[in-house]
């Protein structure tokens, strides 16, 4: 468990580095979160519980849910929440999400927005916190840092969708990204400048408006 950010830690089993998504825990007055992945992290329970511990489980979308991050929630007691949409999906794969949030803007605590950013999947939330330092997106698997590129994995016909999410995306102010994607390479999180923001959500739509 590394300390990428101020009170940002990353979640990673080195061993199994190459095939593991990106899992991230973050310290707050208001109490830790969890930003999940599908990644038994069950190694790191002890580390965590010296952190104070985790008050609730988020994930972007229904690729970060499996049933290692049903036990981790149910170990912490703390609901793992996600999207409405996504939470019917993973419903039917035998998966429940007990804190299912309607697909709409909503504030966790003072210091985390929830934001719809559907694209990548139908239901998928990015979460925007301030830990009074940074603004960081965790922006799940939106966009995945690929050495010097961002990727996108997203069917064709949502390419209009991901597109019209990245536009709204230009109102939020951050200066960090963080991906959990597993095929991020050269490092999940990045330092993003606001000219670098501009640039890199307007190249993108320009690639999706494009292809579309």
């Amino acid at each position: 468990m590394k300390e990428i950010l101020p009170n940002v830690f990353l979640i990673r089993d080195d061993a199994q580095a190459s095939s593991s998504p990106f899992t991230y825990l973050a310290l707050r007055p208001e109490g830790n979160v969890l930003f999940a992945t599908k990644a038994d992290i069950s190694p790191f329970y002890t580390a965590i519980e010296k952190k104070g511990g985790v008050s609730a489980v988020l994930i972007g979308d229904r690729h970060h849910v499996s049933q290692d991050t049903v036990k981790l929630s149910t170990h912490f007691n703390a609901p793992l929440i996600g999207s409405h949409i996504e939470a019917k999906i993973l419903s039917a794969k035998g998966f429940a999400i007990n804190a299912a949030l309607p697909y709409e803007h909503h504030a966790l605590g003072s210091d985390i927005q929830i934001i719809p950013t559907p694209g990548h999947t139908t239901g998928a939330f990015s979460y925007l916190w301030n830990n009074g330092v940074n603004n960081i997106l965790f922006i799940g698997d939106t966009l995945v840092p690929v050495e010097q590129a961002w990727q996108y994995w997203v069917s064709p016909p949502s390419r209009k969708t991901l597109a019209d999410t990245l536009n709204r995306l230009k109102a939020f102010e951050f200066d960090h990204i963080i991906s959990n994607s597993f095929a991020c390479q050269g490092g999940a999180c990045r330092r993003i400048s606001s000219a670098e923001k501009e640039s890199l959500l307007n190249n993108t739509i320009k690639q999706l408006v494009s292809s579309h």
